[in-house]
Order: C-alpha cells, then sequence, then structure tokens
C-alpha cells in the first residue's frame, strides 16, 4: 500500500482475504451483467472476511461497476516498483471474529 490504513488491515490469517484477479468481459458481450453475475456468483461461496482488488485509476468504466458493486476504496497500492499504481478495492464478505473489517 502506498497510503496509510490502520493497524492491523494488511494483517493476514491465510482465511481474512480473498484476492480476485483479471475479471474482464470481452467487447461483444460487455454491458449485458454478465461480469456482474460471475462476480456475484464467487463473491457469494467465499468463506473469507473480505475480497480485494486492484483497478486502474483511469479505468472509470471499471471504477464505477466496482463502485455499484458495492466495492469501496481502501488506498493506493502498486505491487511491486516498476508497476502502475493501482486503486485496490475491497467488499467486506462477512463480519471477522473480532468484529474488525
Amino acid at each position: 500500500m502506498t497510503t496509510p490504513v490502520p493497524d492491523g488491515f494488511t494483517t493476514e490469517t491465510g482465511s481474512r482475504t480473498f484476492a480476485l484477479c483479471e475479471l474482464m468481459t470481452a467487447g461483444p458481450w460487455r454491458r449485458q451483467g454478465i461480469a456482474r453475475t460471475l462476480h456475484d456468483l464467487l463473491m457469494s461461496s467465499r468463506r473469507e472476511e473480505r475480497a480485494t482488488l486492484l483497478v486502474r485509476q483511469d479505468n472509470q468504466a471499471a471504477q464505477a461497476a466496482y463502485a455499484s458493486w458495492g466495492r469501496q476504496k481502501i488506498g493506493l497500492l502498486q505491487p511491486f516498483p516498476d508497476a502502475p499504481v493501482y486503486d485496490a478495492l475491497i467488499l467486506p464478505l462477512r463480519s471477522a471474529p473480532d468484529g474488525r473489517q
């Protein structure tokens, strides 16, 4: 993370966070609800507390879709030194045993 997050936010337990990578829909099938359906089906079966994903800051269509699906921006993340800086998004899936997110 390149922006501050609360203490313990990045602590992982092996079952705390699910990371979604590369959800895309090919051009002819966009705007038909396919990505949303796939996303919701995948998230509905997760046992983790939360799900994260990265999205390019300039991808307005994806930003709008993810926000409408309940994703919240938690900060900026650069996965490795020569990578772009992405918006890191989170979706709470269930409450943690201690009530944290």
